[in-house]
């Protein structure tokens, strides 16, 4: 967020105007959801900010709201998954998509390296929307990054599969409006839900969640919904798996599409 003060009642607390000069310096601070500002700088007008260093000095200071959040082992996703030299899925699936999308690659950013999730969650919610998004090699991309173990890689896709599923059954009942037929069993097999896919329920149940949201099945949105309120999942973390699937989602739909503006100037061209 961008503010500006006439009167100095902001800039003056917080050190940011020099006062040899009685001029206002260009000033940056990240501030928590306490409200507590956790880093901060100050330099002059005619430095330049680069929004990459901004946002890497700003992962820090999120770990303790992610402990909190997710337990003491969590740590900002950013770091997580750039240890070790593991492939950056996300400069990946950037890379993919035009200039004209420049804000869906920095929302890519936003919600995967700053997220109230838990890496492994944020991976997993990223992974479940590429596959219901039918972007393979999106799905490639994050099953060789690393970043989620084989056995959680695949109970998020059984819980995605399961969605893909339940998002055309589902809405067909519902667009049917027929109350005979909604009563009858379905008779699909679907186990996979009582295991929980072999990983923790939560997980399975965040993934499905996202699932649901990019097959846009009110069904499956509003069940996984309302499981994850009883399994403790807060209001942020619920409101980012909801970020996470829908940039996913966008970004890979513009990523198969490519570049359509410049075919279509090479097509005039010819």
């Amino acid at each position: 967020m961008r503010v500006s003060t006439i009167n100095g009642s902001l800039l003056n607390p917080l050190g940011a105007r020099d006062a040899a000069a009685g001029e206002a310096l260009r000033a940056t601070f990240g501030i928590d959801a306490e409200s507590a500002v956790q880093h901060g700088w100050a330099h002059n007008p005619s430095v330049g900010r680069n929004p990459a260093e901004m946002l890497r000095r700003f992962d820090g200071p999120q770990a303790p709201s992610a402990a909190r959040a997710n337990g003491p082992s969590a740590a900002p996703p950013g770091d997580v998954w750039r240890e070790g030299g593991r492939v950056n899925f996300i400069d990946a699936l950037k890379a993919r998509l035009p200039a004209w999308a420049k804000d869906l690659r920095l929302n890519l950013d936003a919600v995967l390296l700053r997220s109230a999730l838990t890496p492994e969650q944020a991976a997993g919610v990223a992974l479940a929307a590429a596959f219901a998004s039918a972007d393979a090699a999106l799905v490639a991309s994050i099953c060789d990054a690393g970043v989620l173990a084989e056995s959680e890689r695949a109970g998020c896709l059984t819980a995605a599969s399961l969605m893909a599923l339940n998002s055309v059954w589902y809405p067909y009942l519902a667009m049917a409006g027929n109350a005979d037929l909604s009563s009858q069993p379905a008779q699909l097999r679907m186990n996979a839900y009582a295991s929980h896919g072999g990983i923790s329920k939560l997980n399975f149940e965040t993934y499905a969640l996202a699932a649901a949201i990019v097959g846009k099945c009110p069904h499956g949105v509003k069940s996984h919904h309302d499981s994850l309120r009883g399994e403790g999942l807060t209001l942020l973390q619920l409101r980012d798996v909801g970020r996470i699937a829908a940039v996913v989602a966008a970004a890979s739909r513009v990523a198969a599409m490519g570049d359509c503006t410049a075919v279509r100037s090479r097509a005039l061209a010819g």
